[in-house]
């Protein structure tokens, strides 16, 4: 199992919004995403730590809308009703 990335860190919001131990988003990330790809696209070249500031990924993982920017920042939304 990983324990660093984007997809933990993911995993470890939509856990603190939904109650869904963090451990099983983990494990079942890759039904929702590429954890290697999404980590790629949202890391910054060396030579140029704000490249990736203006870059925006939505994705659903269960019945949370999840929009990821390049700056950081994480929103998600509960769809479940």
């Amino acid at each position: 199992m990983r324990t660093d990335g984007l997809s933990i860190t993911i995993s470890q919001a939509v856990s603190e919004v939904s109650g869904i131990p963090v451990t099983e988003l983990v494990e079942d990330f890759s039904e929702y995403a590429d954890p290697d790809a999404l980590d790629r696209l949202f890391r910054a070249p060396a030579t140029d730590p704000d490249a990736r500031n203006d870059g925006v990924v939505v994705l659903w993982v269960r019945s949370y809308r999840v929009k990821v920017h390049g700056d950081g920042r994480i929103l998600i939304t509960d769809h479940s009703a």
